[in-house]
């Protein structure tokens, strides 16, 4: 494309070489949006992100997320992170304020835990160019963006970008590229990136097989991909709803039971190993699966009961026989993905 954007886009998004997420052909600026010579769509710029959508998040509309948005943009310079994120979910409808209480400790964490999924997954310095989708409230991209000569975020959320603004403006630092989009047609360039990271974000995707074939699609044929996700068959509590077995339940009453017992929605979609591993190697021909650990600091946030559930986690993953049944019923997975494979 040009290497013109539209006005008042963050002055990090102008390194970025974009193309239309729904058909991959140049972009041209008219109107001061971005616009599509081939399939004609026009991407707007919502206080200085673009706006690369093909449809909404599972949770907020369009202009149910743009109020969220601009609610958020109102706060941002007076507000640390922590009080944006209480001020935050003061206002949804959607959330019980128990599960409140553990959204907002997670996002405040999501920075430490980032650190030690990086490192378990060997991602050593001056690693290139990285993109996380999912990016959230950002603690991934802050985290890595002392590895990688450039970090770009992508989410689906208007909002949480805004929000995400805020934790590199308490750490002083500028912050890098941020554009909305769907996981499941980025509007980047076939290899554009060394690493794409997808930190608890398939599991929200509408299509995940989708947002595996673009995480395939956009990092270089040496490049890999580095996934979190829960384990819809974990004995554990689950991490979205504090309950345990919901994923044993058929999906069909998998809402009907969240709803019932929490009293808030349910449209995660979370994966057994087989149900992963069988989207995954649709797009990746190397899948090194780890199993999460817990850092200490985000331990000791949590109770005494689930830090000694946590502990004996810890011991029963260096059994060889433990560890093996954990692959199946454990919390999750950390998978480092290779060699992607190329569609026709």
């Amino acid at each position: 494309m040009s290497d013109r954007h539209p006005e008042g886009v963050l002055p990090s998004v102008h390194e970025l070489d974009l193309v239309c997420p729904a058909c991959h052909h140049e972009l041209t600026i008219e109107a001061n949006a971005y616009h599509c010579v081939a399939c004609k769509r026009n991407y707007g710029v919502f206080e200085g992100i673009p706006d690369f959508r093909l449809f909404a998040d599972p949770y907020l509309r369009f202009h149910e997320d743009a109020l969220r948005a601009k609610m958020v943009v109102s706060l941002l310079a007076e507000h640390s992170l922590a009080d944006l994120l209480e001020r935050y979910w003061s206002v949804s409808d959607i959330t019980p304020a128990e599960l409140r209480v553990r959204f907002i400790r997670s996002a405040l964490l999501s920075e430490v835990r980032s650190e030690r999924f990086l490192n378990a997954l060997s991602l050593s310095d001056n690693v290139g160019r990285l993109l996380d989708v999912g990016s959230g409230t950002g603690g991934l991209l802050l985290a890595a963006s002392h590895r990688a000569v450039r970090v770009v975020g992508v989410d689906i959320a208007m909002r949480w970008l805004q929000v995400s603004r805020r934790r590199f403006m308490d750490a002083g630092v500028d912050p890098p590229p941020l554009l909305c989009a769907c996981a499941e047609a980025l509007p980047f360039r076939e290899g554009a990136f060394d690493r794409v990271t997808s930190v608890s974000t398939l599991e929200f995707t509408r299509d995940v097989r989708a947002s595996i074939s673009e995480a395939a699609r956009v990092v270089s044929k040496n490049g890999t991909y580095l996934v979190t996700t829960v384990n819809r068959h974990s004995l554990s509590y689950d991490p979205y709803a504090y309950l345990r077995f919901v994923g044993f339940l058929p999906r069909s009453l998998q809402g009907w039971y969240v709803q019932w017992r929490k009293g808030t929605e349910w449209r995660i979609k979370e994966m057994s190993f087989a149900e992963l591993d069988g989207a995954l190697k649709e797009g990746f021909r190397r899948r090194d699966y780890q199993l999460p650990d817990v850092d200490d600091v985000s331990l000791q946030s949590f109770s005494a009961s689930v830090q000694r559930q946590a502990r004996l986690y810890r011991r029963a993953k260096r059994v060889p026989l433990l560890r093996r049944v954990l692959r199946y019923f454990g919390p999750g997975w950390e998978v480092l993905l290779r060699e992607p494979i190329a569609k026709s």
